[in-house]
């Protein structure tokens, strides 16, 4: 993964779900790594099993959007965005 497209904190991110873009988040914390996804009490799902590498970013949610947009580019990865 190239560096320079890791977001830092106070970076504005979005993030996607079956290819559409359904958040805008601020991010609030560098790279954690550890067992955040099995202590959230907030996680309901299932510990994801496509990446399993610990390694987690808090963010803090600004928009969620009702009728969620086409995100191009690939997922699951950090990515520059340009526009919006």
């Amino acid at each position: 993964m190239r560096e320079d497209n890791l977001p830092k904190i106070d970076d504005i991110v979005f993030v996607s779900c079956n290819k559409l873009k359904i958040m805008k988040c601020k991010v609030i914390s560098n790279f954690i790594v550890g067992d955040e996804e099995t202590a959230d009490i907030y996680n309901k799902g299932n510990p994801r099993t496509h990446a399993d590498n610990k390694t987690y970013l808090k963010m803090k949610i600004i928009e969620t959007y009702e009728k969620p947009t086409e995100l191009k580019g690939r997922q699951r990865t950090w990515i520059t965005y340009k526009g919006e």
